[in-house]
């Protein structure tokens, strides 16, 4: 009797692991997608060094762009909690967007000789996904607003602009 008890909730987890699963593939396929577009000797084009992921209920990634000054790397991590993004949306950028100041952005610069120079952080409201080259991709905000869905995440999808 105990085992007919807990099927139902497991199904229910394995089926929220599935989806949040689903999250981040689509979100490294658009990475994937988006890194085609971008010009061969563009020194602003992202390159990941930790692809999107969930653990422990918070999505992030790592990424490194061409710092301020020449010779010079900026390598940023974003983290935020699922349950505390409340928007999914385009306007130049994707972005998620929470209520209070929920994303974790941690900011690491490295000279050229790959010494780090300064490492900051921050807490914002808006998670940065660096996704911002395809124009057409009506698409994937669909197939993502459906994936947080099923995953057990309410969040709203009203501003996507081209």
């Amino acid at each position: 009797m105990k085992h007919l008890l807990l099927l139902p909730f497991l199904c229910t987890m394995t089926l929220g692991m599935a989806q949040t699963d689903k999250i981040t593939k689509l979100l490294n396929k658009q990475f994937e997608v988006e890194q085609k577009i971008y010009e061969a000797d563009d020194e602003f084009k992202p390159t990941l060094i930790e692809p999107f992921r969930i653990e422990n209920d918070s999505l992030s990634f790592i990424f490194s762009q061409a710092g301020t000054e020449p010779g010079q790397m900026m390598i940023t991590r974003r983290s935020v909690h699922l349950k505390d993004i409340e928007e999914f949306m385009k306007d130049i950028n994707i972005l998620f967007v929470t209520s209070r100041n929920a994303v974790r952005e941690t900011h690491t610069i490295l000279g050229s000789d790959g010494q780090i120079l300064e490492t900051t952080e921050r807490f914002t409201y808006l998670f940065f996904t660096q996704l911002f080259k395809d124009q057409d991709n009506r698409a994937f905000f669909k197939k993502m607003l459906r994936a947080f869905d099923r995953a057990g995440y309410k969040i709203v999808g009203e501003h996507w602009y081209n």
